[in-house]
């Protein structure tokens, strides 16, 4: 048996422990995982703080629901998915704001379902102007935003946009904050 496989052996024992509600065990997960995570979240976010961040909040989370612990998935997948899923989690709670606003304001067609959970954080909206002007105005309350049609021409004339006019689009990721989605809305509010 190699060094490799005892370690494998020791993780998962840890893993059955810790699912089991043995806290010591999480500890020692903790000790032996923790720079992976944070290595994989560094990896998606390319930023050191927000990775550390994110692997926090991935860590808390597993702390706080040992029961959710998949003993049946290998441990390392298990880890990553669980931090890409509260790094999901928190794009779609900030998504919902902006949704329930474009659902409600008239003259704009929003492009992609209106769930926050059936879609990615970029938000596409069709207006009855172009939209790289309406992005320019949005652009002085210090939001940036795109306009234009962000090379799917072919995709826009099938879903009946104007690809001259183009598409608003806005994007965030899971660090976006809660306020700047209250200044992106704001600024949507002021110039649409």
């Amino acid at each position: 048996m190699s060094l490799q496989d005892v370690r494998r052996d020791d993780a998962e024992d840890l893993w059955r422990r810790f699912g089991a509600g043995d806290r010591a065990a999480f500890a020692a997960l903790y000790r032996d995982h923790e720079r992976d995570v944070y290595r994989y979240c560094q990896s998606l976010l390319h930023h050191e703080e927000d990775a550390r961040d994110a692997a926090q909040g991935t860590w808390t989370a597993i702390f706080t629901a040992p029961h959710a612990a998949r003993r049946d998935v290998p441990l390392r997948p298990w880890l990553f998915r669980v931090a890409h899923n509260a790094m999901r989690v928190q794009e779609q709670e900030l998504l919902a704001p902006l949704l329930d606003y474009l659902r409600k304001k008239n003259g704009i067609r929003l492009l992609g379902p209106d769930d926050p959970v059936k879609r990615a954080p970029t938000v596409s909206i069709v207006l009855d102007r172009p939209a790289a002007h309406v992005a320019g105005m949005i652009s002085r309350h210090n939001i940036g935003v795109g306009g234009g049609h962000f090379y799917g021409w072919r995709v826009l004339e099938a879903m009946g946009v104007n690809p001259l006019h183009g598409v608003l689009r806005m994007s965030f990721v899971h660090y976006t904050t809660p306020e700047e989605i209250q200044r992106l809305i704001a600024a949507l509010d002021a110039e649409l």
